[in-house]
C-alpha cells in the first residue's frame, strides 16, 4: 500500500528579533563563501503594522569580518510560522486574512505543525481559520468532498485521478491545486481513510 504520508516538521517558535533569531552558522554567500544567516518573526508594537507579523532573515558578510547585513523583511501577515522542513532548512508560512486555505490547514494538522502551537499561537490561527471558513466555505466543502471522493477511490483501490495544469477534476467539477496542494490531498483523504 501507498504511503500518503506527509513528513512531520518541526515548530520553531520564540524567535522575535534578531537576538533570539534561529541561527543556522554555515550558510551559502555566494558560489564559494559561507556566512551565518538568522531568522525571525516580527512583531511591531505600534503603528500600522501592530501586532501584524513578517518573516526577517539577515546574512553576515564573510568578506567584511561577517558583520551582519541590512535585514531582509517580507510582507506582513496576520500570523507567520518559522518551521525546519524535511531537509532541516527554515521554512516559514504567512498567513493573512484570506488564509488558510483549505489545503494549508489541512497541511499544517498532517505535518504536525498545529499540534505545536502553543496555545497563543494556536487560539490566532483558529480564528484565521474560522474567518476563512465563513468568507469561502465553498471552496472548505469542495476540498472536504475531494478528500471523500479520494478517500473512497483508494479504499477500493481505484487509480486517482491526477491534476493537469494545476486543475484536478472530480464529479464534473474542478479543484485548483498546486502540487503541495496535490500531496496534502491525498495524505489527508488517506488520514481521514484510517481515522
Amino acid at each position: 500500500m501507498t504511503d500518503f504520508s506527509l513528513p512531520q516538521l518541526r515548530l520553531l517558535a520564540g524567535h522575535t528579533s534578531p537576538d533570539t533569531a534561529h541561527k543556522v552558522d554555515d550558510y551559502p554567500y555566494g558560489r564559494v563563501a559561507r556566512c551565518q544567516i538568522r531568522y525571525w518573526v516580527e512583531t511591531p508594537t505600534q503603528g500600522a503594522h501592530r501586532g501584524r507579523q513578517r518573516f526577517v532573515y539577515q546574512t553576515t558578510n564573510p568578506n567584511r569580518g561577517h558583520r551582519w547585513n541590512t535585514p531582509h523583511a517580507g510582507t506582513y501577515g496576520e500570523q507567520v510560522l518559522l518551521y525546519l522542513d524535511a531537509n532541516t532548512h527554515v521554512q516559514h508560512v504567512k498567513l493573512s486574512v484570506y488564509d488558510p486555505r483549505p489545503a494549508t490547514d489541512a497541511w499544517l494538522q498532517l505535518t504536525g505543525l498545529y499540534d505545536q502551537l502553543d496555545e497563543s499561537a494556536r487560539s490566532q490561527y483558529d480564528a484565521l481559520r474560522r474567518i476563512a471558513q465563513k468568507a469561502d466555505g465553498r471552496t472548505w466543502q469542495r476540498w472536504a468532498e475531494a478528500v471523500v471522493h479520494i478517500g473512497q477511490l483508494m479504499r477500493d483501490g481505484r487509480r486517482l485521478p491526477e491534476p493537469v495544469n494545476g486543475t484536478l477534476a472530480i464529479d464534473d467539477r474542478l479543484l485548483m491545486v498546486s502540487d503541495r496542494d496535490y500531496d496534502t490531498l491525498l495524505a489527508d483523504a488517506a488520514a481521514q481513510g484510517s481515522a
